[in-house]
């Protein structure tokens, strides 16, 4: 997908950003289009992050029991 959207880009001379910029910034689109062109550029802009990975792993658990918690008073 990502190949088809780069030979495209190639044969405009622009990308599929540049085409959901001009429906965001354009004066002659309406606001519906616009907030639905802003979500897609978002939705692809922003970074996802993905939960239960190695560092939360490596956390341990949020929720300890009685004889498990961890001595606040010895961190300083």
């Amino acid at each position: 997908m990502r190949e088809a959207a780069e030979k495209r880009a190639k044969l405009e001379g622009r990308t599929i950003f540049d085409v959901l910029l001009d429906f965001i910034y354009g004066e002659d689109v309406n606001s519906k289009d616009k907030l639905a062109a802003s979500k897609l550029y978002l939705d692809k802009m922003m970074i996802s992050v993905s939960e239960g990975g190695e560092a939360d792993q490596a956390l341990g658990p949020a929720v300890y029991l009685p004889d498990q918690r961890p001595d606040l008073k010895a961190v300083s």
